[in-house]
């Protein structure tokens, strides 16, 4: 058993330095705590994981970064914002926004579906090009208006306005 150190210890280690703990291994360091390592890191860990910070944490990564599990959750009490140069998603307890300076495109091998429980509005500034290969149905509960600053111009093999 080794006793209390009172002054600082400097370890220099020419070689591998190895250790086996059979029980617990607890530390608790009451100043700053830092390490650095020139080679590979490489961490097991047979049971669960538990990591607790009181204030900020950053991860900075020069390269890839990969995170794989059977489920992620990410959960921020006031907002998460994924973000990739000028485009970003942010989730908020609000409302979800996407923004971008380039396009955003939407594919499905099958349904789209968007559903709104109160008003959708779908605003162009340019044209606005609504196709379907097989069918398309527009129909309201109460009231539906089509309006446009030019004539409309149906077309098609059967148009059928009532």
């Amino acid at each position: 058993k080794g006793g209390d150190i009172k002054s600082g210890r400097d370890e220099f280690i020419d070689a591998d330095h190895l250790g086996d703990v059979k029980r617990d291994m607890h530390v608790t360091v009451d100043g700053k705590h830092a390490m650095k390592g020139v080679g590979a890191k490489s961490l097991i860990v047979d049971d669960d994981v538990i990591e607790e910070f009181n204030n900020n944490q950053s991860t900075v990564v020069a390269n890839d970064h990969y995170l794989k599990a059977t489920n992620i959750v990410i959960e921020g009490t006031e907002n998460v914002t994924i973000k990739v140069g000028q485009s970003f998603i942010a989730i908020e307890s609000g409302g979800i926004k996407i923004g971008t300076t380039g396009d955003i495109v939407l594919a499905a091998a099958g349904n789209i579906d968007v559903l709104a429980q109160q008003h959708m509005m779908i605003d162009a500034t340019g044209n606005l090009d609504m196709g379907a290969g097989a069918h398309t149905t527009n129909s309201a509960g109460a009231v539906g208006a089509c309006s446009s600053s030019a004539p409309p111009t149906p077309s098609g093999a059967l148009v059928n306005i009532h």
